[in-house]
């Protein structure tokens, strides 16, 4: 952390080594990984599930969400679906994803959509 190294941080912007340039927008560094699992059980199935992951490797603070899907209507003209997650944060006090340190959370969404993209 910047904080820690303040007194060399000095030292270099002071001699010209180092910019603010180079202090702006430090460390974006992202891996990023999904799956998913359509029609669990067979083709007539209403149930999907996937896994996300996004994690900043220089902080080594991340995102995992995995999620079941209902599909209760999938019509060729529209479709309603039932999703429950489970977000999990995780990395060190003052991270990027996990600011608070390692958390987690439930998430409910409703999709309504109509025709095909």
């Amino acid at each position: 952390m910047i904080r820690d190294n303040a007194p060399a941080v000095f030292i270099l912007k002071e001699s010209g080594d180092l910019s603010a340039d180079d202090l702006y927008m430090r460390g974006l560094h992202y891996l990023a990984a999904t799956a998913s699992l359509k029609k669990i059980g067979g083709d007539n199935s209403p149930w999907d599930t996937s896994l996300f992951w996004i994690g900043d490797i220089s902080d080594g603070s991340g995102k995992i969400l995995p999620k079941l899907t209902w599909n209760a209507l999938d019509f060729p003209s529209y479709t309603v679906s039932l999703s429950l997650g489970l977000p999990i944060y995780y990395g060190g006090t003052n991270s990027e994803y996990a600011p608070k340190g390692d958390t987690y959370a439930i998430s409910l969404e409703v999709h309504l959509g109509k025709g095909d993209f």
